[in-house]
């Protein structure tokens, strides 16, 4: 027969604190950062005209997408995990979306010309540019890139 004491009891309570201590500090200290990040802000041209609207979208070789609205301007900036947090660095496949709908009520206009996927209405750009595979548009994310991006697209 064992007899628990308090003494026991007060040793083996400290030495699963201390324990689990230990463990929350390993944690602490071998927790992932996350991938480095660095701010992009582009510009796209469609027709030597900049494109007054849509999204522009990165896809790295592993993770989460980057995504910017493109402005009426044509600028955009990415983000990722957070509003303009940036992109992760690294080679990453483009493609930019302009459909009707992502057009400010004031310049939609019909177009009878280019059919509507999902109710998006009709792409404004070739479709080409609206999916990672045919897009064609690769960057590659360097540390301490600064430039913006620019992206001209055209109907070859």
């Amino acid at each position: 027969m064992t007899i628990t004491t308090a003494t026991n009891f007060f040793v083996s309570y400290r030495s699963r604190l201390g324990l689990a201590g230990g463990m929350v500090v390993a944690l602490l200290l071998g927790c992932d950062q996350g991938p480095e990040m660095i701010p992009v802000h582009g510009q796209v041209f469609y027709q030597d005209q900049p494109l007054t609207s849509g999204s522009v979208m990165l896809q790295p070789v592993q993770g989460q997408p980057a995504r910017g609205e493109i402005q009426p301007d044509g600028t955009f900036v990415l983000s990722t995990y957070a509003a303009e947090d940036g992109v992760v660095l690294g080679k990453q496949k483009v493609r930019i979306t302009c459909y009707e709908s992502q057009q400010p009520a004031s310049q939609r206009q019909p177009s009878s010309q280019r059919v509507e996927p999902m109710g998006l209405g009709a792409s404004l750009i070739p479709k080409k540019y609206t999916s990672y595979a045919t897009s064609g548009l690769v960057v590659d994310i360097k540390p301490g890139r600064t430039e913006p991006l620019l992206f001209h697209l055209t109907d070859e």
